[in-house]
């Protein structure tokens, strides 16, 4: 058999595995009409001039702590930040109806959404607090290895399970 014919089933079945990387997650473009202009993350990241009007915290897990990849923060599907363990940090959202959402590393890329939250931010409203938290879920046992399956909740929190943090 030539070597040519060998190369092309390679190369075609390189090309169509290529082709199933490109596409984005089911769903995970699909955003309400009724959101407000997406900000830019320098915006949404920038000092308010008042109180903050939405806060995001990660816990203090200490499952997936040694991990250098983090979870990606996205505001009506822009990438505003990620979140590393313990961090907080002040989404400064004008007035608005958005839709704020966490997605999971994927080769430190944003991959599938983990969870998603709406917000209706008012002015003069007190603040509203996003939790993210990662969890150990199970052991599983696989043959003479075992595999760690994680639990990754991102929600509304309240005042008080911010300030005990979290």
């Amino acid at each position: 058999m030539s070597r040519s014919l060998l190369i092309r089933p390679a190369a075609i079945a390189f090309a169509v595995a290529l082709s199933g990387c490109a596409s984005p997650p089911s769903g995970s473009n699909t955003l309400p009409a009724d959101l407000s202009a997406t900000p830019s993350a320098a915006s949404v990241l920038s000092s308010p001039a008042g109180e903050c009007p939405v806060w995001v915290y990660r816990t203090q897990s200490s499952y997936h702590k040694l991990s250098p990849s983090l979870p990606f923060i996205f505001v009506n599907g822009a990438e505003i930040s990620k979140i590393g363990i313990g961090q907080t940090f002040c989404l400064n959202l004008a007035p608005g109806k958005y839709q704020v959402s966490s997605r999971e590393p994927l080769l430190y890329m944003p991959g599938p959404v983990s969870g998603t939250v709406t917000l209706d931010v008012k002015a003069g409203e007190p603040a509203q607090y996003i939790r993210y938290s990662k969890e150990l879920g199970a052991v599983i046992p696989m043959g003479s290895t075992v595999g760690l399956q994680s639990d990754s909740q991102f929600r509304m929190a309240t005042k008080a399970e911010w300030a005990g943090l979290r």
